[in-house]
């Protein structure tokens, strides 16, 4: 299901939903490597900090987790399992060093730091979130996919506040993301 690019290494990083793997291999497709297996039952998303070498996946299995691994999958772990349903959406926010998730059976999105602690929820079905899927985060908000109202929403990072909705589509919007070149920034 989830597809992210390492811009730092040239690398492709994939959850194999089929296999109920986390894979990566170079851009051209070769050298592809089994990271994650163990653990793994419905993986779903797949984000990349590059810079402190790590990867993150949601799974939204009969034991829902937010895992974490290096990226070349040593040390895998799970960092928040209690409170999930289905997660679905994943993203880091660069600056504050933290991770945002989507719970598409709970219909809330949450934040934590990238170790999962910290942990708070942002905006819950209070707010008028349906069926949130997909996950994006830049500058001060955040933006998120309903498959419910098939609908592009947006609202305040910091607060869960000032939402609005973006656009309104014919079909589920599947994924969301923000092309910026502060969201890529060069390797060190």
């Amino acid at each position: 299901d989830g597809l992210a690019v390492d811009w730092v290494g040239r690398n492709l990083y994939w959850c194999d939903k089929v296999l109920d793997t986390i894979e990566v291999s170079k851009l051209d497709g070769r050298y592809r490597k089994v990271l994650v297996r163990k653990g793994l039952d419905e993986p779903r998303a797949i984000v990349l900090h590059p810079w402190n070498g790590h990867l993150y996946w949601t799974d939204w299995s009969e034991r829902p987790h937010i895992g974490q691994a290096g990226m070349d999958g040593s040390n895998a772990r799970v960092i928040v399992s209690s409170g999930l349903g289905w997660p679905n959406g994943l993203t880091i926010d660069f600056p504050s060093d933290r991770i945002f998730w989507a719970d598409a059976k709970n219909d809330y999105i949450a934040v934590a730091d990238l170790d999962g602690n910290n942990r708070k929820v942002l905006m819950n079905p209070n707010i008028n979130l349906h069926h949130v899927f997909a996950i994006a985060v830049f500058e001060d908000s955040i933006f998120w996919t309903d498959w419910e109202t098939k609908t592009v929403e947006q609202c305040d990072k910091y607060t869960g506040r000032n939402c609005r909705t973006l656009d309104t589509l014919i079909h589920r919007p599947m994924d969301i993301r923000v092309y910026h070149p502060y969201k890529q920034m060069p390797g060190e």
